[in-house]
């Protein structure tokens, strides 16, 4: 990869890192406002649109895993609502695993 195609890969990674954090900031600004001015319902919606804060790891070129948080909008593209149905599925299967039903593995 040539250092050009890099530095443009890394800067649109960034610019999308902070996009989402600048629409967190910005839901969450909105949320306060509804909770102050708005009903219960204005204030639903605002948390309906809330991101799902995912972990991930992310390989070094020295070999070891940095781990960082994503965040992921339900109302992104078809690939995030597929990995939010996954998150989902694996959730209620770790539920499940925990339960009294099955020994309680965790």
């Amino acid at each position: 990869m040539k250092e050009k195609d890099l530095k443009e890969e890394v800067s649109s990674h960034n610019l999308i890192e902070l996009a989402n954090i600048q629409r967190v900031v910005l839901l969450e600004s909105w949320k306060q406002f509804e909770t102050t001015y708005g009903n219960e319902t204005q204030v639903q919606k605002v948390e309906e649109m809330m991101p799902k804060v995912v972990k991930k790891r992310k390989m070094l070129d020295d070999g070891s895993y940095e781990e960082y948080f994503d965040y992921l909008f339900k109302d992104d593209d078809e690939g995030n609502q597929k990995m939010m149905n996954l998150l989902k599925k694996a959730q209620e299967w770790k539920e499940r695993l925990q339960s009294p039903e099955c020994g309680g593995l965790g």
